[in-house]
């Protein structure tokens, strides 16, 4: 949760107890809070992207591996979605054309109307390659 006055300050602060559930579920990776380093003390306490040490111990040494938490606001994405929305029906208004009807034409007039000596001379018509 994002507190509405500060769009990029968390109300409550992300803790090592949440990343290690989160790892848990979705990664089906299990660690203890000692496995995370360069964590900060206080938690994640603001929107955005944090590279977290995951330190994995083996028999032969241990291994440390960097994770990326990306902490996003569902009011900022709320507001984002909006203003798309807005931009789209704003080019969609935009877009808005009509067609007059064009001088000399008639409605009764269709293409049948051409001669096949106009369409030869306009290069409509067929050629004696194409009937091959």
């Amino acid at each position: 949760p994002v507190m509405a006055y500060d769009k990029k300050q968390l109300v409550a602060p992300i803790t090592k107890w949440d990343v290690l559930e989160a790892l848990s579920e979705t990664h089906e990776l299990d660690l203890i809070c000692e496995n995370l380093v360069d964590f900060p003390d206080k938690g994640i306490q603001s929107v955005g992207q944090f590279d977290v040490g995951v330190q994995i111990p083996f028999r032969n040494g241990t291994s440390t591996y960097y994770i990326v938490i990306e902490v996003g606001s569902a009011q900022a994405a709320a507001e984002a979605e909006a203003e798309r929305l807005a931009e789209e029906e704003r080019i969609r208004a935009e877009r808005s054309f009509s067609v007059s009807r064009m001088e000399g034409m008639d409605a009764d007039d269709d293409d049948e109307d051409i001669s096949d000596e106009d369409a030869a001379q306009s290069g409509q018509g067929a050629s004696d390659d194409d009937l091959d």
